[in-house]
């Protein structure tokens, strides 16, 4: 689904409910009023008269809630949805294939989470359940949810043969790029290690590339790995690693990046001569912005009130404030200042 239609459902959604009975007038009171759910590539709505309406992805069936009544809070995992009912229960539905969705036996529930492939809730007694195949003190991605999901990104990894790597430690890191593929997906595993970062100007030598895939699991990623890539036009940046200094600098034909929700900083020219570059989400997840980080004429898509929007305002970054729910492509306009 393009991120047009995406707007223009969730605005139809709005529209619907206000035509159909009492409710706000504006879409941020209805927004005020509403709670949101987020999973890996769908989102679920709880609309103030305790119906529930979810979109996105939906091969697990996660998105099927519209037959739920009475509910009073939902949550979401990678691929599942789940509603605390008024009277105590829990529904839920999606992807089941380690019991996330076994939750009916449960009882008296006041309180409920889920993330990943992991449903937890508390009942009137204090007492946490909890659905787990997953260890919980973890807070990586299930490796079954992978970046194919993401609709619109290219799926398929580039073979390890088009990658010079080196050890680090149990894995590896790929030191260049000697592909000669316009499109790449840096792939979880080369030669049966895990790949666990990009090193410096690892894309630098290679002036074709148009589209490149960062895959959630990097922890790593080096100074310039992008830098003066001149046809570069669309970047995935899908781990939580800070984007580096200098990372897509010159990279003058680059027009689209998408950050998921996860990375905490980006570094010292990181997106300047970019031209192409005109506006950019931001996540609330962004703890840190250098001050030299992008072009004056940059405009950030970012929720109110975070980190992102105060930059903004203090280097005199036009903003456009959305309510910010994973990926950019799932972001929705408010308000613009």
């Amino acid at each position: 689904m393009k991120q047009q239609d995406r707007i223009v459902t969730f605005f139809q959604l709005y529209e619907e409910e206000r035509n159909s009975s009492i409710v706000p007038q504006s879409v941020a009171e209805w927004l005020s009023r509403s709670r949101l759910a987020v999973g890996d590539y769908h989102y679920a709505v709880l609309l103030p008269n305790g119906t529930v309406t979810a979109h996105g992805d939906n091969r697990h069936g996660q998105c099927n809630t519209s037959s739920w009544r009475d509910i009073v809070k939902i949550a979401a995992g990678a691929n599942h949805t789940v509603g605390l009912k008024g009277d105590g229960t829990v529904v839920a539905v999606g992807d089941n294939r380690n019991g996330q969705c076994n939750v009916s036996v449960w009882r008296d529930i006041t309180d409920i989470y889920a993330e990943n492939d992991m449903t937890f809730a508390i009942d009137q007694k204090g007492t946490l359940k909890a659905i787990a195949a997953s260890d919980p003190t973890k807070k990586e991605r299930n490796p079954h949810h992978g970046n194919h999901e993401i609709p619109g990104m290219p799926s398929i990894p580039s073979p390890g043969k088009d990658f010079l790597v080196d050890r680090f430690g149990s894995g590896v890191v790929v030191n260049q790029y000697i592909g000669d593929a316009a499109t790449v997906v840096i792939p979880h595993v080369i030669n049966g290690k895990k790949v666990d970062g990009i090193g410096f100007n690892a894309f630098g030598t290679f002036s074709d590339i148009r589209e490149v895939v960062f895959s959630r699991d990097l922890s790593i990623v080096g100074n310039s790995v992008c830098e003066d890539c001149r046809r570069l036009e669309r970047v995935w940046y899908l781990c939580a690693a800070p984007i580096p200094d200098s990372a897509f600098s010159g990279c003058v034909s680059l027009s689209d990046v998408y950050l998921a929700d996860g990375v905490t900083g980006i570094g010292r020219k990181a997106f300047r001569s970019c031209p192409s570059l005109k506006t950019i989400f931001i996540p609330d997840s962004v703890l840190a912005i250098a001050p030299d980080a992008f072009d004056a004429s940059i405009t950030f898509r970012c929720s109110q009130g975070s980190y992102a929007a105060q930059f903004a305002s203090l280097h005199g970054i036009k903003r456009i404030f959305n309510v910010y729910v994973g990926l950019s492509m799932m972001c929705y306009t408010i308000k613009k200042e």
